[in-house]
């Protein structure tokens, strides 16, 4: 016996949010990243058209069943700078299409930051009488101040001796 069921029932989205495979945070990326969007709906789903950072996603996959699904992007350097956007348009197997996705569920936000800072001021220093030269003993001073605020600390080399007992201090 075959059975039909009908459905009129629009699918919806319990899961919609978003991260980057950032090597510091979750929501950073630079150019190179991949942004990978995750998504999960109330009933299995024909496969959607997901856009990041205004880019058409083609690798959307099934995860498990069709009600779960993941696409990713490598951020580009043509990509915008700043909040990384979303968009995405589904639709179940009887063809009812849910509202357009362009927030995530979970307040998800992933930026894109494709701008190397710059180290607008370096100056070194000693405690010297003349702080611009150094006699043994004395203590020597690198100051750096960046244009935005640095995830890790700067590698330091001097006459091809590395440092690493550096400190970051915040000016704002």
């Amino acid at each position: 016996s075959n059975t039909i069921t009908f459905d009129k029932t629009a699918p919806s989205l319990t899961t919609f949010s978003y991260s980057s495979n950032n090597s510091n945070l979750a929501n950073r990326a630079k150019v190179g990243d991949v942004v990978t969007v995750s998504i999960e709906s109330n009933e299995l789903l024909q496969t959607p058209d997901l856009t990041i950072a205004g880019n058409t996603v083609a690798n959307e996959a099934a995860g498990g069943t069709n009600a779960i699904w993941t696409g990713s992007y490598a951020m580009q350097n043509t990509d915008s700078d700043g909040l990384i956007s979303l968009s995405m348009t589904y639709a179940d197997y009887a063809g009812n299409t849910g509202a357009t996705a362009v927030a995530t569920t979970d307040g998800s936000a992933v930026t894109f930051d494709r701008t190397l800072p710059t180290l607008t001021t370096v100056t070194l220093t000693s405690n010297n009488s003349n702080n611009t030269l150094a006699a043994v003993g004395d203590i020597v001073t690198l100051s750096i101040i960046a244009d935005e605020s640095l995830i890790s600390t700067p590698a330091v080399t001097i006459k091809a001796v590395s440092y690493t007992h550096l400190r970051a201090h915040e000016t704002e």
